[in-house]
């Protein structure tokens, strides 16, 4: 052997990990029964990497977008939904055609409107003189002005209900998501609602536009790697059990 580039070295994890074959074996079991996983061990024993091999084991082609939608029955309760990874940006993406193809519409009749106010008072100054033409021009701005500000209002409150958010794209993922979480707060770990109108991006920003995902969200059908769980607040591990108990994929801890 003249270099170490001699030597074959696996793509997979779990098979460069040495001296732990029984938590390997653990590991795979794991990933065919959606176990969690608790793992006790000084530094360096390879607790981590035990988690990034759990999550090649877990099949890619299940994983799935997260779209929040408005709800017309109620504004603080978004709708959520799952589809297949890549449909959720398509989704979208159609989305959003639809609704720039409603306002080039909405603006074409706006350009007409503008164009019957400028010429409606001119024809009726030559008919009934100035005083008329000038309270015409008038009532014609008025109008208009009111006219645009309801189709604004009605065009945010239309593509609110039409366009969702994408909180969770795997559309690029070629394999089961690793999220190590150590040290996360609880809005970090847990998700979070904006509540505040600077922290939304503006006062009246709808409801569903506001939600957060949290690392457990985005290591959804993959694995959450918790370093040290005794370190989080109470509340926070109260929390994080129930996501333990409801969901169906790994969740990695070191104690």
């Amino acid at each position: 052997m003249k270099s170490t580039k001699e030597i074959k070295v696996s793509n997979k994890t779990c098979e460069t990990i040495i001296g732990q074959d029984k938590a390997l074996d653990i590991i795979k079991k794991a990933s065919l029964q959606r176990r969690n996983v608790l793992l006790i061990g000084d530094p360096g024993t390879g607790k981590s990497l035990l988690g990034q091999a759990l999550s090649e084991l877990l099949p890619s082609e299940k994983l799935v977008d997260i779209l929040s939608y408005d709800n017309p029955l109620d504004e603080n309760n978004p709708i959520i939904k799952t589809v297949p990874k890549g449909e959720g940006r398509e989704i979208v993406t159609k989305a959003k055609l639809q609704a720039l193809t409603s306002f080039k519409k909405q603006s074409t009749f706006i350009f007409v409107l503008v164009i019957i106010s400028m010429v409606t008072p001119w024809l009726i100054r030559r008919q009934y003189g100035d005083i008329m033409a000038a309270a015409s021009l008038i009532g014609s701005m008025i109008f208009l002005g009111a006219f645009i500000l309801f189709l604004n209002i009605n065009k945010r409150i239309k593509t609110a209900s039409r366009v969702p958010k994408l909180l969770i794209d795997n559309s690029n993922s070629k394999k089961a998501p690793f999220l190590d979480a150590s040290g996360a707060h609880a809005g970090a770990l847990l998700g979070d609602v904006l509540h505040d109108p600077l922290q939304s991006g503006g006062l009246g920003t709808p409801g569903y536009e506001r939600l957060v995902p949290g690392m457990i969200h985005k290591a959804n059908r993959g694995v959450l790697f918790v370093d040290e769980i005794a370190n989080l607040k109470p509340e926070s591990q109260q929390e994080l059990l129930t996501a333990i108990q409801e969901k169906k994929y790994p969740i990695t801890g070191q104690s």
